[in-house]
């Protein structure tokens, strides 16, 4: 059954911004999910059309100078209630949204937008699109807006995890917006993967270690849902799959450097890093040792 619209759309020739000075965006996508994390500097009051046309699931990460709300439209003042601490906003497709502001100088922000077949493959939580068809804005999820920053660092500078980090991510944001108001979330049992799903996502793993991988390659190497995956592969080992899949390469980094002459640059691109630099981020902080003073130590 189709939902009734019930919002309104920005009038036809009516202006996207006002007070918006810069809008610096990064932006990134992964499996359907489009992810853009923005700083702004504005002056006096300030105004931005948010609308999209898909569902959009938006944070508001740091606010300097001000306070900031979304609003169903620019002269709908909401009191700015959550008094300058991180927040969230969810629109479903179409629906007027702005962000507003007075006075403020610097925001950071990031969204994701997305569709409802975007969702019915990333996860297994049901989608309520009666629930889901009015907007959620300005309300305080310290658990999403922690995830969301993880997000917007990895949005401005890919990090040592790679594609699978942000996949997980942005699964773990899905769930906890399906589960907004839901009474499941604290019963929800924890299911663990059966010993051939284990081995056949490892294997995977470490067949394809020096190469990008996403969370939907394991879910369907498991036969499983791509929440349903992460939460059982965290379960069963302990650790989340990127995590995982980072100490596999680093294993496999550890093995190079014992059994080859090669520079640690080539060391870590047959290790599946990005370049050296990658590389000795990821060693030192799992070993306490650069990959050279490493391999000195033990080849003495």
């Amino acid at each position: 059954m189709q939902a009734k619209e019930s919002f309104s759309r920005r009038p036809s020739g009516a202006p996207v911004s006002k007070g918006v000075l810069s809008r610096t965006a990064c932006q990134g996508q992964w499996g359907g999910v489009s992810a853009e994390a923005v700083d702004w500097r504005c002056a006096n009051e300030s105004a931005f059309d948010l609308t999209s046309g898909r569902y959009r699931l938006g944070f508001v990460l740091e606010q300097g100078g001000g306070y900031c709300e979304t609003r169903t439209h620019p002269g709908a003042r909401d009191g700015y209630r959550h008094h300058g601490r991180p927040f969230c906003n969810f629109s479903p497709p179409d629906m007027q949204v702005w962000a507003c502001s007075d006075d403020i100088q610097y925001t950071r922000s990031i969204s994701l937008t997305f569709d409802k077949t975007t969702l019915s493959d990333r996860i297994d939580e049901a989608f309520d699109l009666e629930r889901h068809s009015s907007p959620r804005l300005n309300f305080v999820h310290p658990q999403l807006c922690s995830l969301a920053e993880m997000l917007a660092a990895e949005c401005k500078a890919p990090g040592m995890f790679g594609t699978l980090y942000a996949d997980s991510l942005i699964v773990a944001i899905l769930v906890g917006l399906m589960r907004l108001g839901s009474p499941a979330e604290a019963t929800r049992q924890r299911y663990r993967l059966a010993p051939w799903q284990l081995r056949a996502a490892m294997e995977y793993m470490d067949a394809r270690v020096s190469s990008q991988i996403t969370l939907r390659d394991l879910a369907m190497a498991t036969g499983l849902s791509q929440s349903h995956f992460s939460r059982a592969f965290k379960a069963s080992t302990g650790v989340a799959p990127y995590r995982w899949f980072l100490n596999a390469r680093i294993l496999r980094a550890q093995q190079l450097l014992l059994k080859q002459t090669a520079p640690v640059a080539e060391i870590a691109a047959m290790a599946g890093f990005a370049d050296q630099a990658h590389l000795t981020r990821a060693f030192s902080r799992a070993t306490g040792a650069t990959p050279a003073a490493w391999r000195r130590d033990r080849r003495r």
